[in-house]
């Protein structure tokens, strides 16, 4: 477990790193897999491996006929491929179980993760006030170039407690991330461990879909409503990591937390329905 010195509003240095509007088209899910990645393929658990038909992914990861996308299937259909990628991890956690590609952690007191009503669910029901309470799943390393990962954050905790999608270094030295509790959204920037957020006001039921996205150079923080039409909150030019990174979903907090609480998270790197 890699801590890194944070203030309490940059859970990505704490947390989302603390285990070691785009209307053009292009692939919008899934990751290739890097020189050392578990296959997703082997694992099904839910998570469905896919192969897809071809052409190009349009926002919102529908297929043809549907809100675009490639392949066949209409709208909220499988995504297709990135790169020619047949081993893409995809999860929608309605079987119970991490599928094999996961790494599932918990750091803290009374918190913990569980898949249960079509949901990965992080809670803790009482963190006992200590530091860096957080649980989720860990998966890679992944190329990311040219592709996308993405969550549907279906419950928000409280404040002072952040669900997060990562994507980051295996010793969380650099990474992106965003974050957010039920009235701040956090989209941040880790180099060298010092790490850079930004707090931005939100209504969860306004951008509950966050994708971390990369192409031409550049990799993108973004969010949705529906998950289908993106808006596009902050930017940076592609790091060297985006060829080997680790993606990371969970919820927590860099804060002393004596209260209980409850993170819901759903369809990674699936379509939306």
């Amino acid at each position: 477990m890699v801590r890194l010195a944070c203030s309490c509003a940059s859970l990505l240095a704490c947390a989302a790193l603390g285990l070691a509007g785009c209307t053009t088209d292009y692939q919008d899910f899934g990751t290739q897999p890097g020189s050392s990645s578990a296959s997703a393929a082997s694992s099904v658990s839910s998570a469905s491996a896919t192969t897809g038909t071809g052409g190009t992914g349009a926002v919102g990861g529908g297929a043809t006929g549907g809100h675009g996308g490639a392949g066949t299937g209409g709208e909220g259909g499988v995504a297709p491929p990135c790169q020619g990628n047949t081993d893409q991890l995809q999860d929608d956690f309605d079987d119970g179980l991490p599928a094999a590609a996961w790494s599932p952690y918990t750091q803290g007191q009374g918190v913990n993760w569980a898949e249960a009503a079509g949901q990965l669910l992080i809670g803790a029901i009482n963190s006992g006030g200590s530091y860096y309470d957080y649980a989720g799943y860990r998966a890679g390393p992944f190329d990311i170039t040219g592709c996308a990962v993405l969550i549907h954050a279906v419950t928000l905790p409280a404040d002072q407690v952040q669900a997060y999608i990562g994507f980051l270094t295996y010793d969380a030295s650099d990474g992106v991330a965003v974050a957010a509790d039920e009235s701040t959204v956090y989209l941040c920037v880790t180099t060298g461990s010092v790490p850079d957020c930004t707090a931005e006001a939100h209504a969860p039921e306004g951008d509950g879909w966050w994708r971390i996205r990369e192409a031409a150079g550049t990799m993108s923080l973004e969010m949705s409503p529906e998950g289908k039409t993106w808006t596009v909150r902050r930017t940076l030019t592609t790091p060297a990591f985006a060829t080997a990174g680790y993606v990371d979903i969970g919820a927590g907090s860099s804060d002393p937390i004596d209260f209980a609480y409850a993170a819901g998270l759903d369809d990674y790197n699936r379509p939306p329905p």
